[in-house]
């Protein structure tokens, strides 16, 4: 677990890139899934920054598919989060698929505000100054065909899987296991069946708190993330790397890639 006040510091940069896509999304400037994961992968850059003693590091390595990234089968990102602080090292990973609002059966159905009553998935509580946004949740009648293989050959390879749901909302983060589970629903089916999300900052926090990821997906150099996201098939390749001066560059860890 990262110390609270580089884990708050991550958190931020994550929240303001999502409000970036998210204020995009809105003014119609992104409209598809390409697009807006460049986007926000972009946001985090620019965002990424140094803290007293520790420096965010955010790596990208793109155009790793076969073919347009509609048309992977498979993973459009293989995240990687990678730790070096107070002499520990550790790295874990996760895959998941990009979606917009409304695409494959999935639905997102945002937070009331906090005065309001209604359903919400649930908030994070941080110390006495942090608390992450409420998260909406993810309707789904039965995902397409396509989004459920994608989620079947993302899970065969891992259970840190997930769907991207990008909305003019939130970017909610739903598990690949919640979204295949709906797969047998009947087929003229209309009753909506709610799946609990996270918001994208939120999500990160699990990462970095070791509840979520996979240490079989880790990176320590540019190019183990390459040979990686090529096993993996995923299109995109994020590295986030958060390191101290007290802890060693011994895996030389390169730059950015694109």
């Amino acid at each position: 677990m990262l110390p609270g006040a580089v884990l708050d510091d991550v958190v931020d940069v994550i929240r303001e890139a999502s409000e970036g896509l998210r204020r995009r999304i809105v003014e119609g400037r992104v409209t598809q899934e390409p697009d807006m994961t460049s986007r926000v992968v972009q946001e985090i850059e620019v965002r990424s920054a140094s803290v007293p003693g520790v420096t965010i590091e955010f790596t990208v390595i793109d155009g790793l598919g076969p073919g347009a990234a509609e048309n992977t089968i498979g993973a459009d990102v293989l995240g990687v989060v990678r730790i070096e602080v107070e002499g520990r090292r550790q790295s874990k990973g996760f895959l998941a698929q990009s979606k917009r609002d409304g695409q494959d059966g999935l639905h997102l159905d945002p937070a009331p505000p906090e005065d309001e009553g209604g359903a919400y998935s649930h908030w994070l509580w941080r110390g006495d100054e942090v608390r992450l946004e409420r998260s909406g949740t993810i309707h789904i009648t039965k995902p397409s065909a396509r989004l459920a293989e994608q989620c079947e050959n993302m899970l065969r390879l891992t259970p840190a899987s997930f769907v991207f749901v990008y909305s003019p909302d939130q970017i909610a983060v739903v598990s690949a296991t919640a979204v295949k589970a709906h797969r047998s629903a009947p087929p003229r089916t209309k009753k909506f069946k709610p799946l609990g999300t996270k918001q994208l900052d939120d999500f990160f926090v699990h990462v970095l708190d070791c509840f979520i990821g996979d240490e079989s997906l880790s990176a320590a150099s540019t190019e183990e993330l390459r040979q990686l996201a090529l096993t993996q098939r995923a299109s995109t390749a994020w590295l986030l790397r958060v390191r101290d001066e007290q802890t060693d560059d011994e895996d030389g860890a390169g730059g950015a890639a694109r």
